[in-house]
């Protein structure tokens, strides 16, 4: 077994953090290397889904750098696309010929036709209600694969039952039997991995793949509205097949947190200042964040900071210190990281997040300075300015990332960092290896923060949260309300300026 093949083994571990390296250290390789990309191919010949599913992801996060090298394995793309019988599969077949381009275009609408069920025009009948999840999903033990057995027979108004008895068939023929208890293939008191990511059985590869295909029976059977159609394709996606994995990167040295290794006790008595909460936001500085959390875990102490902003419209002086409210940001739902933030506002999947404003005096004076997508996977935050200074300053994204530039200038990035792990007890004695330190942000150039808020004729206005908190010997942190082993304060607006 070469280097290659061996790597490709580990697409199916179920550990999930090996999984993630795997194929971060094979989309690298295949960069320079057409042997990975000849690989790659030969991993979609394999009898296990997840090594076929994985190696999709990676040629597709190869095929949006513009690789001509996948033109060695297009018709083999092609050819399991039109022949699967599991929807995601398909459904990455169909977007990597979308992207190779006009030579394979055929192919692509014909795996289209495929994934796409008979549209109906919405008729008012009786509500439908479903009742497959205690038959199933918790009897699986969790809800973390790609598309919920509920969502879908609501999607096509089927009997659950029926549908819970299709699944399990699809099981059966993956390999699943009765009487087998694959939850022991667990490692005893392991729940998770060094990482902190979920340990996965046998069970959970039945039970994903067999809904895959349960799902694809279903737009080759049955008919649904395109409403519906689409609310399940956005709200039930669970990986972005571009690998936004690669986004995060090492603490930066900016982000710090001083006098941690103060007496426990005293530090958290200590009086939490203005320096300590927006030390990141110096009007002086080349870079500005629009969005800050940022998590710590030092000892026997942890401190979380969180802030946030957005632009208010002239006069200010006349709204009190006193107001508590949240600022508003543009909160896109279930977006992959290449279709922020214009395209999904294009598709009406960005909506206005000010839910908690309820004070005259701000009526119609507060505008998101940013984006965030709810419901984030992949263990990647993506973090974006909002589509106005987007449009305003003409910037563009760079295929994969959520960085934003003028031409050759980087304007706007988000930065998704993580840095050490620490040793978590549960409360049923199992170990777990956590993140000690982790955060993201969103960094925009000062100068055009600066140049934004002359044109506009607006502020920037920030506000947020710290906390401190006491940890145990057994990495449990204190309890919010006790004050003996935590400090919260809320931190009133302030206006920068610049």
């Amino acid at each position: 077994m070469n280097t290659l093949e061996f790597l490709s083994t580990y697409l199916k571990s179920p550990i999930i953090a090996y999984r993630n390296k795997s194929l971060l250290c094979l989309f690298e390789n295949s960069k320079r290397d057409q042997r990975t990309i000849n690989q790659l191919g030969l991993n979609l010949n394999s009898d296990n889904l997840d090594i076929v599913l994985n190696s999709l992801r990676i040629i597709y996060s190869i095929s949006l750098l513009g690789n001509p090298k996948l033109q060695t394995i297009n018709g083999k793309i092609a050819k399991l696309g039109l022949q699967t019988n599991h929807f995601t599969i398909a459904c990455l077949c169909r977007d990597i010929l979308d992207e190779i381009g006009n030579k394979v275009a055929s192919k692509a609408k014909s795996i289209t036709k495929i994934i796409t069920p008979e549209i109906i025009e919405p008729v008012d009948e009786e509500m439908f209600f479903d009742n497959c999840d205690y038959s199933l999903e918790y009897s699986l033990g969790a809800k973390d694969y790609k598309y919920e057995l509920s969502h879908i027979c609501r999607t096509f108004r089927y009997d659950c039952k029926k549908a819970a008895k299709q699944v399990f068939a699809n099981m059966r023929i993956l390999g699943y039997r009765k009487k087998v208890q694959y939850w022991k293939e667990r490692p005893s008191r392991w729940q998770h991995d060094f990482e902190g990511n979920r340990y996965e059985t046998r069970l959970n590869y039945f039970a994903r793949h067999a809904i895959q295909m349960f799902l694809m029976w279903c737009v080759q059977n049955l008919s649904t509205t395109e409403n519906d159609w689409l609310e399940l394709l956005t709200s039930q996606r669970k990986c972005d097949a571009s690998l936004p994995k690669l986004s995060i990167q090492e603490r930066p040295h900016f982000v710090r947190f001083t006098d941690l290794e103060i007496n426990t006790e005293k530090w958290i008595k200590g009086r939490i200042k203005n320096r300590d909460a927006y030390e990141l936001f110096d009007p002086k500085a080349k870079w500005f964040p629009l969005y800050e959390s940022t998590d710590f875990k030092y000892e026997d102490k942890a401190f979380n900071r969180h802030i946030t902003t957005c632009f208010i419209k002239p006069p200010t002086f006349k709204i009190s210190k006193k107001l508590e409210f949240s600022t508003p940001n543009y909160s896109c739902r279930n977006s992959y990281i290449n279709e922020l933030p214009i395209k999904a506002r294009q598709n009406g999947r960005l909506y206005l997040d000010d839910s908690g404003n309820r004070h005259d005096e701000l009526k119609d004076k507060l505008l998101p300075s940013y984006g965030i997508v709810s419901e984030d996977f992949d263990d990647c935050v993506k973090l974006f300015p909002a589509p106005e200074i987007i449009e305003h300053f003409k910037l563009s994204q760079r295929k994969n990332t959520l960085s934003y530039y003028k031409g050759s200038e980087l304007v706007a990035y988000c930065v998704n960092w993580q840095d050490g792990y620490y040793r978590n007890v549960g409360r049923q004695g199992e170990d777990k290896f956590e993140l000690a330190n982790h955060g993201h942000l969103l960094m925009v150039k000062t100068k055009y923060i600066k140049k934004y808020l002359a044109d506009k004729n607006l502020r920037l206005l920030v506000m947020g949260n710290v906390w401190k908190r006491k940890v145990d010997k057994w990495s449990h942190e204190g309890d919010y309300s006790n004050k003996k082993t935590s400090k919260h304060k809320w931190l009133s607006f302030e206006i920068i300026k610049f």
